[in-house]
């Protein structure tokens, strides 16, 4: 058994794959081939059991995390119009429908909600479905709709996960009725600071996938130019389940 760890060793103690920042260490599952074995950590575990020579037990092989290809912010209207529950379920739906497949990715999802006169992220980009089932349990609806803020602070979350690692797909999932009345400057145009957070988000290749939630001309007008204007797209959220918008975000992406 030295002899396998050692031979592991000269291969390179890469685990789960080559690629990615080390996590962690884990019991080498029957029935795996010897790639990625930890040395130091084989040993380690021989010792605590009191033994000097490893056991096929004792062997531990590298966790690997894939670096991140792409981030999806999800951008909620927790504003009044969201009171419909159908609104809310479907964006909770689409955000935890999105989560399943992560661990099969190398994706990550951040939650920006906005309401009342500001926005906040409440989730920070991650790959944890327990932690977005419980920020998503937890929103409550209510205020006025500071679009303008929530484009802005989703486009932060994005720029920050980018400055981590190159070659990041960024994708904002605006769910809205699209109906801004807090404009970023007191007496400020709110049109025209939607254009300029526009281009942008444009500039920096930042798209957005705009799912509109409400009925009123003047906010599907809004998130038409948003997600024209970044490469997205616009979407009904009334013809669509939670499973549409995920679809839709996957097409996205890929």
């Amino acid at each position: 058994m030295e002899r396998v760890a050692s031979r592991s060793a000269k291969r390179g103690a890469s685990g789960l794959g080559s690629s990615g920042r080390r996590v962690g260490v884990e019991p080498l599952p029957a029935g795996s081939s010897f790639t990625g074995v930890v040395p130091a950590a084989t040993l380690r575990a021989a010792a605590f059991r009191g033994q000097t020579r490893p056991e096929r037990q004792d062997i531990r092989r590298a966790v690997r995390r894939a670096p991140v290809s792409a981030v999806v912010v999800f951008v909620l209207d927790c504003s009044d119009s969201m009171q419909t529950e159908a609104r809310i379920t479907a964006a909770q739906g689409a955000v935890i429908g999105l989560l399943a497949p992560i661990y099969q990715s190398r994706y990550e999802v951040a939650v920006v909600v906005f309401q009342e006169e500001e926005a906040k992220t409440v989730l920070p980009a991650s790959r944890s479905v327990a932690r977005a089932r419980q920020v998503l349990n937890s929103l409550w609806i209510g205020g006025a709709t500071p679009l303008a803020q929530g484009l802005l602070e989703a486009r932060r979350v994005a720029r920050t996960v980018r400055a981590k690692a190159s070659g990041v797909e960024a994708l904002l999932v605006l769910l809205s009725d699209g109906e801004s009345n807090v404009p970023l400057q007191p007496g400020g145009s709110i049109a025209r600071e939607l254009d300029e957070i526009t281009s942008l988000l444009q500039a920096e290749r930042i798209r957005v996938l705009a799912v509109d939630s409400g009925s009123g001309r003047e906010g599907q007008r809004n998130l038409q130019r948003i997600a024209e204007g970044t490469g997205g797209n616009y979407l009904r959220l009334e013809r669509m389940r939670a499973q549409g918008v995920y679809k839709a975000v996957m097409h996205a992406i890929r």
